[in-house]
């Protein structure tokens, strides 16, 4: 007896202690830190930041978001992007290229970068415009600047590049304007889990769920103990013996 109540404060103790340490794998596993944030990302509040401009087109009623997606020819042409000094990727011939094909059937695309762009050298025919180039192209249109008038710390000093591109914008119809963190490793983001193979991970899933299931069902072993009632099988004619067992007593009489 003494034992069973042991083993039952045992599972109380142990059973909570298993579940925290399963949360805080999980956590560690699934936890992409956001204190080190980059330049120029649409919440970064930093002086290299581009929370000002992302904030004030929200509060002003623009259909802005956080776009954690490549901007590629089968990109909705509804859309505007804004990449603003990529990294992670850069930009190069090839995916500067991919743009240009996904503006020309429609898209528009704002792409601010301090050094010589790609769209530069494969574009012609732009028109300066503050300090911005605007290129029409196909249906749709490409804008290219440098990056330091659109931070936070550029538009507190000057916010002609942000007035002008404003401009721009309003007589945009798109469904959705989207700041693309995507070029800043702000995708799929990039973990421990998310780098293992997907066998790997499927199988470290369910031995999560495994390892749950399997505390949950031995912990009700130390519960109180279920009674069990063995039902007794009553056969279809018994009534009919038992008539006739008291018939044959009678008849002794």
């Amino acid at each position: 007896m003494g034992m069973v109540i042991t083993l039952r404060k045992l599972s109380k103790t142990i059973f909570p202690i298993i579940v925290v340490v399963l949360a805080a794998v999980v956590l560690f596993v699934f936890d992409n830190n956001d204190s080190d944030c980059p330049a120029y990302v649409s919440f970064s509040t930093g002086e290299r930041g581009a929370s000002l401009f992302f904030d004030t087109l929200r509060h002003m009623g623009y259909p802005v978001r956080q776009g954690t997606s490549p901007v590629y020819r089968f990109a909705s042409t509804q859309d505007a992007y804004i990449i603003i000094e990529p990294s992670s990727p850069r930009v190069d011939m090839r995916i500067a290229e991919e743009m240009i094909t996904w503006a020309t059937m429609g898209g528009k695309l704002v792409f601010l970068q301090n050094d010589l762009t790609y769209f530069e050298l494969l574009l012609d025919g732009g028109i300066v415009y503050s300090n911005l180039t605007i290129y029409e192209v196909g249906q749709g249109m490409i804008i290219t600047g440098r990056t330091r008038e659109i931070t936070n710390r550029g538009l507190i000093d000057n916010a002609r590049t942000g007035t002008a591109l404003h401009s721009f914008i309003t007589h945009w119809d798109v469904d959705n304007i989207w700041f693309a963190d995507y070029y800043h490793g702000f995708g799929a983001r990039s973990n421990l889990f998310t780098r293992l193979p997907a066998v790997v991970q499927l199988v470290f899933v369910q031995m999560i769920l495994v390892g749950v299931i399997l505390v949950w069902h031995l912990g009700k072993r130390f519960g109180n103990a279920v009674p069990y009632y063995e039902e007794t099988e009553r056969e279809e004619n018994e009534h009919v013996h038992a008539l006739v067992r008291l018939y044959m007593k009678a008849r002794k009489r």
